[in-house]
């Protein structure tokens, strides 16, 4: 599925062809900062991640869901998709996953 579909989202302007390096300093600044504030969470919290997603490994997100243990949660785990989910061909699931947990 993902094969094609960094080529269509270069074109469409959300997918880029390298990272800056400036950007690893401020991920990891975001990451830390969330990390300090994620006990706050107190609503439904959903992750939709592909196994395949180059990208963002699944094992954080993972990772990251086991600290909503005092929240409602759901983790939904796409198998052909890359990173850009809404845009790969699972986009239909991922879509209703979104309607069904908001409902």
């Amino acid at each position: 599925c993902s094969k094609d579909l960094n080529s269509k989202a270069y074109k469409r302007k959300i997918a880029y062809d390298y990272v800056l390096i400036e950007q690893f300093h401020s991920t990891k600044k975001f990451i830390k900062t969330t990390l300090k504030q994620i006990s706050k969470i107190n609503c439904s919290v959903l992750a939709i991640h592909s196994a395949l997603d180059k990208t963002t490994c699944i094992s954080a997100t993972k990772s990251l869901m086991k600290q909503f243990q005092n929240v409602k949660n759901r983790f939904v785990e796409l198998k052909k998709s890359g990173h850009i989910i809404t845009e790969d061909c699972e986009n239909k699931q991922v879509f209703k996953e979104i309607l069904r947990f908001i409902k």
